[in-house]
């Protein structure tokens, strides 16, 4: 079985841009409650990380060692 997730972790102060993103990405994925001081937001749908998430970030590529990490997809 094989699994993908986005996922951008919080500090709690900051779960209404969570809400934002999520809602940002057309409601896909979910954002998570509390726990140790943090907020998730979470998109587990091989079908939405491919349809939703991957484009945006196609199209506006990120500036930082992550854009290394995003082109070994």
């Amino acid at each position: 079985k094989i699994e993908a997730n986005f996922i951008i972790n919080l500090h709690k102060k900051d779960v209404k841009i969570l809400k934002q993103i999520k809602e940002f990405f057309g409601g896909v994925g979910r954002v998570s409650k509390e726990r140790n001081g943090c907020c998730d937001y979470t998109v587990s749908s091989l079908d939405q990380i491919a349809s939703v998430i991957l484009p945006h970030f196609d199209k506006y590529p990120l500036i930082t060692q992550k854009l290394a990490d995003y082109i070994l997809l």
